[in-house]
């Protein structure tokens, strides 16, 4: 079984990745039946999203983070909630 480890993973990647596992951490503490992580869940959800949006904005045209950083809505004109 082969590991991953930080030098496979460009400058451009790390935040991306840290993106989506605050994301994966989000979805599965939404799961657990108690007010508190349901509470944290949605703001580190709400964070998510705003980090996000905050990358779009500093990414390049066609850039690895403006692609990752941007939901398929946005380049198909479908409403967000649709896409997901």
């Amino acid at each position: 079984m082969s590991e991953i480890s930080n030098k496979n993973i460009s400058p451009e990647q790390k935040p991306i990745v840290r993106l989506y596992a605050a994301f994966v951490a989000s979805v599965l503490l939404s799961f657990v039946p108690h007010f508190f992580f349901a509470a944290v869940a949605l703001l580190l959800f709400t964070g998510v999203m705003i980090a996000a949006y905050i990358m779009r904005g500093r990414a390049g045209e066609q850039s690895l983070t403006e692609n990752h950083a941007t939901t398929s809505s946005a380049r198909s004109g479908l409403p967000a909630y649709l896409c997901f």
